[in-house]
């Protein structure tokens, strides 16, 4: 025979907390909407104090005016939520694309199931626990739990939740990848091949400058300065999913300056002529439909080019990483590669100046060697 529930009452307007035969603890209690109803709520749960923690504040809210529907949020319909009403609106499409692709790809499909209210630190640490068992890079591993503690701090700032569980797990420790570089003798074997491609000038423009691969496909007309020798970094070209875009730069130091060499002045030169009159508002480099151009679409061609050569696979992003070597190595000085490559602050550019080649290792070890001789 079931034993019958035991009630605790409370004060008037406090609500009522019993034990039900099996043993969970059930809190009753009336909130008032925004309309000025009042509506009967109930919590069910194994834990006492969870049960009394959550009546509390949804009384709170209640008090405050605040619409009480969260418990009906999922982790998953919270971040669908959050990406359309709130994120969109305060930050740029292009980081919008990656919070997006994150919470598609690897927080929903781990964790979008669980209640908003029942998301615990552990749930989280399981979550990265996987991603790093799937091969995840650290990096995307740090800014994966990044999102989900911006999109946790945004659902306490509404009060549907009264802690941000993200931030009480460890950030993943980020190990950098071994990047690889080219010698100067690589990147003219790769320019030789390329000097009858059409992209031959925008390759230039990487291999001279070590430009974002967004900044250079998003050079307009208007961006070269013939009469000055200049060329102005302003836009870049990025993607939003598989949508193609055009946007500003996203820092002041990204926004700079350069000066036209005269080899990349005269393809340039040479390119305008052969497209004939062409609206200064134009991008310089195009697909063939006449698009922005696609990056994954430019390092597939990139990839069948070095390899076709012999070369070492190199990403786009990496001819940054060796023109910032090869200034190095020419010793330019770091405030100057800062200037050139728009880094935003020092410290990045002296984390890639301090690449050391076998050749600087033969060198150093055998200066101090000839210290003790």
């Amino acid at each position: 025979m079931a034993t019958m529930a035991t009630k605790r009452r409370r004060g008037n307007g406090e609500g009522s907390l019993s034990q039900i035969p099996d043993g969970r603890w059930m809190a009753r209690f009336f909130v008032t909407l925004p309309d000025g109803s009042r509506k009967r709520r109930h919590i069910t749960l194994k834990d006492k104090d969870e049960v009394m923690r959550r009546m509390r504040q949804e009384m709170s809210q209640s008090d405050k005016g605040l619409t009480v529907h969260h418990e009906r949020h999922t982790v998953a319909s919270w971040l669908n939520y959050w990406l359309a009403e709130i994120d969109a609106k305060q930050v740029k499409d292009s980081t919008l694309g990656i919070h997006q692709d994150h919470c598609h790809k690897n927080i929903i499909p781990e964790i979008g199931n669980i209640s908003l209210l029942g998301l615990k630190p552990d749930h989280v640490r399981r979550m990265i626990a996987n991603w790093d068992k799937r091969g995840m890079g650290t990096r995307s591993q740090q800014i994966g739990r990044d999102v989900i503690s911006a999109a946790l701090r945004d659902a306490m700032k509404l009060e549907y939740i009264h802690r941000n569980v993200a931030r009480l797990v460890d950030k993943p420790k980020h190990t950098p990848k071994e990047r690889t570089i080219w010698t100067p003798q690589e990147a003219k074997i790769f320019l030789e091949a390329m000097k009858e491609h059409r992209f031959y000038g925008l390759f230039l423009i990487f291999f001279y400058y070590g430009v974002r691969r967004g900044e250079a496909s998003g050079l307009r007309w208007m961006d070269v300065d013939f009469d000055r020798d200049i060329i102005h970094l302003r836009q870049q070209v990025y993607l939003v999913g598989h949508k193609t875009k055009i946007g500003a730069l996203k820092t002041q130091e990204s926004r700079r300056r350069l000066d036209m060499t005269p080899a990349i002045k005269e393809v340039l030169l040479a390119e305008r002529e052969k497209r004939g009159d062409v609206n200064e508002g134009d991008l310089i480099y195009l697909t063939l439909r006449g698009n922005p151009l696609n990056g994954r679409s430019l390092l597939q061609m990139f990839d069948r080019i070095a390899r076709k050569n012999g070369l070492p696979r190199l990403t786009l992003h990496e001819i940054r990483h060796t023109v910032t070597s090869l200034m190095h190595n020419q010793g330019v000085s770091p405030k100057a590669a800062q200037a050139i490559l728009g880094h935003k602050s020092i410290v990045t550019t002296l984390q890639v100046y301090t690449h050391c080649s076998d050749d600087e290792r033969s060198d150093a070890l055998r200066t101090v060697a000839a210290a003790y001789n």
